[in-house]
């Protein structure tokens, strides 16, 4: 790893250069001492060089002087300015390197680190599911599924009443009819007005049944009477008579399409057909169907039945896959079909991903 600040250049201390020239200069002096001291002691010398000699040697020794003074001086100038250079420099925030002459002084670039760390970590490899654990995970899942649509089932079953906030829907007046309609409980329900529905379906219906799979009046009674049945019926604001009616169940099916709004029966009298009441029933059946976030309607509908068939077709009902038969051009020779509607694919509206 490098240092945080560059590196400061040795430079020798102004009082070492200073002791140095001095030394010099006091050992350039006292040669020429010794030499005249040499000559006056020498009886052979000569007077004149003897003079000659000490004059030489004073004159040396006092330049000697100077010039030993002039390097101090200079020297303690120099070191005063490298120390008052060296203050600027931190006083910015870094060190900084004496800069040869002539050369621009760089600016100091932070020092770049290096992760030297070169490990890796290893891939995990997940070992292939076997066959028997994908089957029973498979299984697991399955019954989650099922589960999940049960208690969402059982939620809605819970809910006293749909039709209460579709206040625009409790009155239909249109086409000469002046209809209340009411949202009922199948526990609710009055055996006089269990009777009237009975007595309609049955003559609305019996043939087509019985051109089927039969007609059960037992289990028709049983359908009717289910905890989690509910009615919308129809009657007349005035008389209070009823002119129609529609009952449905939410219920769960181990497909695709899970949680449904099984739309059982939907019968006028003969008297108010035709003047869009079926529409208007239809209607509020699939605004209770998105408010309660179930995936599709569903409902059987007789193939003999053209009217009925054309109606729900004209409102969006296709083939459901639970449609007896294996291929389309079967379960169109079938003596029913069953029809749904879907809103949510897949469940996404009750799972709250739509």
């Amino acid at each position: 790893m490098s240092s945080e600040a560059p590196a400061v250049a040795n430079t020798p201390s102004p009082s070492t250069h200073s002791s140095n020239n001095t030394a010099s200069s006091e050992q350039h002096a006292q040669a020429p001492t010794m030499a005249a001291t040499s000559a006056v002691l020498d009886p052979s010398s000569s007077a004149t060089p003897t003079t000659n000699t000490t004059a030489a040697t004073s004159t040396s020794a006092a330049s000697s002087g100077a010039v030993g003074a002039k390097a101090k001086a200079k020297a303690k100038a120099k070191a005063k300015a490298k120390a008052k250079s060296k203050a600027k420099g931190n006083k910015k925030g870094g060190k900084t390197a004496n800069t040869p002459p002539g050369q621009q002084e760089q600016p100091i670039t932070p020092p770049t680190i290096t992760s030297t760390n070169t490990s890796t970590t290893a891939a995990v490899v997940e070992k292939p599911m076997s066959a028997a654990r994908a089957k029973k995970e498979a299984r697991r899942k399955k019954i989650q599924e099922e589960n999940e649509r049960e208690a969402f089932v059982r939620q809605l079953n819970s809910v006293p009443n749909f039709f209460e906030k579709f206040h625009a829907f409790k009155t239909y007046k249109s086409n000469g009819l002046d209809l209340e309609l009411e949202y009922i409980h199948s526990g609710d329900i009055t055996k006089e007005l269990q009777k009237w529905v009975f007595s309609l379906l049955e003559d609305n219906m019996k043939n087509y049944y019985e051109g089927s799979w039969g007609w059960n009046p037992t289990q028709t009674r049983s359908e009717m009477t289910n905890t989690n049945t509910r009615y919308i019926i129809c009657r007349e604001r005035v008389s209070r008579q009823p002119v129609a009616f529609s009952y449905f169940t939410f219920e769960t099916e181990d497909m695709p399409v899970g949680c449904s709004l099984y739309l059982y029966e939907l019968q006028l009298h003969p008297s108010v057909r035709g003047k869009g009441l079926g529409t208007f029933l239809m209607q509020i059946t699939e605004l209770i169907a998105r408010s309660s976030k179930v995936d599709c309607i569903r409902l059987t509908c007789f193939t003999d039945n053209s009217e009925a068939v054309q109606f729900y077709e004209k409102h969006g009902f296709v083939l459901d896959p639970l449609t007896p038969k294996v291929t389309f051009e079967d379960a169109l020779s079938s003596t029913y079909r069953i029809m749904c509607k879907s809103y949510s694919p897949n469940g996404l509206l009750r799972k709250g991903l739509l």
